[in-house]
């Protein structure tokens, strides 16, 4: 991240892996919902990034969150501010998916995404869009992030790698 970036997380499990590998330091700022509320990481981007359009703004957010407020990139797009943007796609609701399956294995409800298509809607919004589809691409990330101008980053993730049942799997060492 740059020295100065503002840093914007929607409420997640997607946010877990931002919170245990991004280094933070001042005067970078880290800017996350405490009570987990869905839908606050692009309008948080969009505030920062009119409040002080000098510094770098990066936004991580799910595909749940970004569909409840990810219209506010028509604000962005107006005001010309070079946001960057990096949606996880899992195609669910994942946190709210981890508990039910927890509490309720097999029976969960209300949790899958039947997405549009996300990549068009940042092209839309007139964002230079990249897509990660797997771990050989994450290269492209680090490139979209130094680009100029808005970048839309669309990261292809998996449910599997958040659910129990993949912890618990992951934990059991072969005999």
């Amino acid at each position: 991240m740059p020295a100065d970036a503002i840093v914007t997380a929607d409420a997640g499990t997607f946010a877990t892996a931002i919170y245990r590998s991004v280094a933070f330091a001042p005067p970078q700022r880290l800017l996350a919902p405490v009570s987990g509320a869905m839908g606050f990481g692009i309008p948080a981007a969009v505030a920062s990034g009119l409040r002080d359009p000098a510094r770098p703004v990066v936004c991580f957010v799910g595909d749940g969150g970004f569909l409840m407020t990810g219209s506010e990139l028509a604000v962005a797009a107006e005001r010309g501010l070079a946001l960057k943007v990096i949606v996880s796609e899992n195609r669910s609701y994942g946190s709210i998916r981890i508990h039910q399956e927890r509490d309720y294995p097999g029976r969960t409800i209300g949790t899958d995404l039947h997405n549009p298509r996300l990549d068009l809607i940042g092209e839309a919004y007139g964002f230079a869009v990249t897509v990660v589809r797997s771990k050989a691409d994450l290269g492209r990330l680090q490139e979209a992030l130094a680009a100029p101008g808005p970048q839309f980053v669309l990261v292809k993730s998996s449910l599997d790698s958040v659910l129990p049942r993949a912890a618990a799997a992951a934990m059991v060492k072969p005999a």
